[in-house]
């Protein structure tokens, strides 16, 4: 049996891996939904550069907060 140490530990590790690949997703343009309760992601859609729009039939896939705007917008703003 596992002591509580080793279970937090793991459980620490398994989040620190999720938030890699959340950074990862971030930084590809890749909106991630995960499912916290067994740290799987449920689904993953690519999400566009140019417009914050997913690759499949051009509908508006992507959140609001997860748009970037480009050094020119910030400059104008």
């Amino acid at each position: 049996m596992k002591t509580v140490d080793e279970i937090v530990n793991e459980i620490n590790k398994q989040i620190t891996e999720l938030k890699v690949f959340t950074q990862q997703a971030y930084q590809y343009s890749c909106y991630v939904e995960t499912d916290l309760s067994n740290f799987e992601v449920v689904k993953s859609k690519y999400v566009s550069k140019k417009n914050g729009k997913s690759s499949k039939s051009g509908k508006n896939t992507s959140p609001r907060f997860l748009k970037r705007r480009g050094s020119r917008m910030r400059d104008v703003a």
